[in-house]
């Protein structure tokens, strides 16, 4: 009766292997048809991580490729969908030849400081009630005038009061402190736009990595 069992226990973990092989198979090429064909592609997907209530590195990037006109899809964080994959391809062939449609180390820094400059913006046109997002309104002026040097987390700390009290005694009131840091962000943001900005950068970068190559 034991040996039944046993042979019964080996053809249903056989059964099990043979379904779980089958699953991840499916998986495989799910994946292969709706994303691009690049062996890069499976090999990075299985370490995507999405991050919740907060905003990754990936997410920035798409908002700065959103602001440039390049992406128009939700902003998820993956950029190895078609929707990236082909924002991407274009941004690249806007400033160079050559395109891969993923996101190499030398344009990162381009994109981040666009989405940093986004989130100032973002901070300093806010108009509700919250408190928290009241002093990060402030804070995000005060960065952009150049008062500020700390983190915008909401906090009204010591460093906060005091660059905001400099602030007004160079500035009639809260009002226009906030009118001259959005056209200076605005300003800034046109500025990085344009291709020599971006040309900028990304000789700059370039130039670190051949030094680290070295």
């Amino acid at each position: 009766m034991s040996v039944i069992r046993q042979s019964v226990l080996i053809v249903l973990v056989t059964i099990g292997l043979q379904a779980a092989i089958l699953d991840d198979l499916v998986e495989k090429v799910s994946h292969y048809t709706t994303h691009p064909s690049h062996k890069h592609y499976h090999r990075h997907h299985r370490h995507h991580k999405h991050h919740i209530h907060t905003v990754s590195k990936e997410q920035q990037w798409q908002y700065a490729l959103k602001f440039l006109g390049y992406y128009h899809d939700k902003i998820d964080g993956d950029l190895l969908t078609q929707a990236s994959y082909n924002a991407i391809e274009k941004f690249q062939r806007s400033h160079q030849e050559f395109a891969t449609g993923f996101l190499e180390n030398c344009y990162k820094p381009y994109l981040s400081d666009i989405y940093k400059e986004i989130a100032l913006q973002q901070d300093i046109l806010y108009e509700g009630n919250n408190k928290e997002y009241l002093i990060r309104k402030k804070q995000a002026a005060l960065y952009v005038l150049g008062y500020y040097h700390g983190k915008i987390d909401g906090k009204f700390g010591a460093q906060s009061k005091v660059a905001w009290e400099d602030a007004l005694e160079m500035f009639s009131d809260a009002q226009t402190i906030f009118e001259k840091a959005q056209r200076d962000v605005e300003e800034r943001l046109q500025k990085m736009k344009a291709k020599t900005y971006f040309a900028l950068h990304y000789k700059e970068e370039e130039a670190k990595s051949d030094e680290i190559a070295l």
